[in-house]
């Protein structure tokens, strides 16, 4: 028995992805989503649906990170911290650098 492969227009998979067409158009040109190219232009149905579950948590990560409390918000505010320490670190490191250097001539 073979698959059954379903095919959605560009309409259909934007519908389904709850995008408008022109950002399945700019995700299809950053070759983020896989397509048969021709007129119309279609796509996999499976294609589909598994970016769009991938775009949700996407955009369900990025919401998160902007509640004070949430999991993800919190590893992010511990990452940025991070950060800034090691450039605090590379910072002091390049001013004592530069002074062994003006104190060596």
């Amino acid at each position: 028995m073979q698959a059954v492969i379903r095919l959605l227009t560009q309409a259909e998979a934007a519908k389904r992805m709850g995008v408008s067409v022109e950002k399945l158009k700019r995700l299809r040109g950053q070759g983020m989503i896989s397509y048969i190219p021709g007129r119309p232009v279609l796509f996999d149905e499976k294609d589909v649906d598994e970016f769009a579950a991938a775009y949700a948590e996407r955009k369900r990560v990025k919401a998160a990170l902007k509640v004070p409390g949430s999991p993800e918000y919190l590893e992010k505010k511990r990452q940025d911290a991070e950060g800034r320490h090691c450039m605090r670190i590379r910072v002091m490191m390049i001013h004592r650098e530069m002074a062994r250097k003006r104190g060596g001539k």
